[in-house]
């Protein structure tokens, strides 16, 4: 269970339950009843396995129009759910175990997919966030909470309910090749704003699609590098545009990871990354040496090289 000190509700007194909201008398009358609005109260399953906090939590959750049921163990939360149908799960992260949420949320899932599942928590950590999201919670309220934005994300979850679509992990080279006309937009729009190589289009991007090959594949074919610098300086581009569209598609790149760092695998995103920089790092070194001069003696495009310090992985 959470700390003590982190639940957001206790047993009704004068005490604030709710950052903001005043006396538990003052709070019962601070936000309308959706019971005004609703002939049939909306069904919600709430769980938490301390007393106090299950009976305030009922009593506020009914004067604003829901017919609640509780539960203080996984055991009763998993009755309830066999034995009635919910339109929401309101649930604490830590009931008498760490993380037993998340097992009623996927109980849930299973039972009853279009219901809504929400996850009360007070440690609001990164692993935690990413449990959430694979075990399909559909909202993750940070205790303490504060009551009227969690009835307005209930309120918001009923209004569009519809079946959850769980979020597919992927490694990093599958989501940017899934991505790719994506990438190419946003790198010709960040190319014209800092206005490198201007004439650039989303469809004239074959170094993005060097990258791709060259992370699904884990194998770097030089020539192609080469030839895009000889394009390059045939199209009268400057070196340092050429250097800047590199390090402008490895900028788009990174921000695409961090957008959606939690549909991605992340026991994999450390070496996805390493891998993704040492192709940009040679796809650089590789077109410079092409924009410079013609060598003699260029790699072939059968010429192949294992990217440094990355082993095949499975995608």
């Amino acid at each position: 269970m959470a700390q003590s000190g982190a639940k957001s509700v206790g047993a009704p007194s004068s005490r604030e339950p709710f950052p903001g909201c005043g006396s538990y008398e003052k709070f019962s009358r601070s936000i309308p009843a959706l019971a005004e609005a609703q002939q049939v109260p909306p069904r919600l399953l709430f769980v938490d396995d301390e007393e106090s906090i299950r009976i305030t939590m009922r009593r506020i959750l009914e004067m604003h129009g829901f017919d609640v049921t509780i539960a203080g163990s996984v055991p009763e939360a998993l009755a309830a759910i066999q034995s009635h149908e919910f339109e929401v799960l309101l649930a604490d992260l830590n009931v008498g175990q760490p993380g037993d949420g998340f097992t009623i949320v996927s109980a849930m899932r299973r039972t009853q997919p279009r219901a809504a599942t929400l996850i009360l928590t007070g440690y609001p950590a990164f692993d935690t966030a990413l449990e959430a999201i694979r075990r399909q919670v559909d909202a993750y309220v940070v205790k303490p909470a504060d009551l009227e934005h969690l009835l307005g994300t209930i309120r918001g979850l009923l209004s569009a309910r519809s079946p959850h679509l769980p979020i597919r992990a992927e490694r990093v080279p599958r989501m940017i090749a899934q991505r790719r006309d994506e990438i190419a937009r946003r790198w010709v729009s960040a190319l014209r704003q800092h206005e490198a190589v201007p004439h650039a289009g989303p469809d004239d991007c074959p170094m993005l699609d060097w990258l791709i090959s060259t992370l699904e594949n884990n194998e770097l074919i030089v020539e192609t590098a080469v030839e895009h610098g000889r394009t390059r300086r045939a199209q009268k581009c400057t070196l340092a545009e050429l250097i800047r569209e590199c390090h402008l598609l490895r900028r788009e790149l990174l921000q695409l990871v961090e957008e959606n760092l939690l549909a991605i695998k992340i026991s994999f995103v450390v070496a996805d990354l390493a891998a993704l920089n040492a192709a940009i790092d040679a796809m650089l070194a590789a077109a410079v040496e092409g924009y410079l001069e013609e060598p003699a003696k260029v790699s072939s495009p059968d010429q192949v090289a294992q990217l440094p310090g990355n082993e095949r992985q499975p995608h």
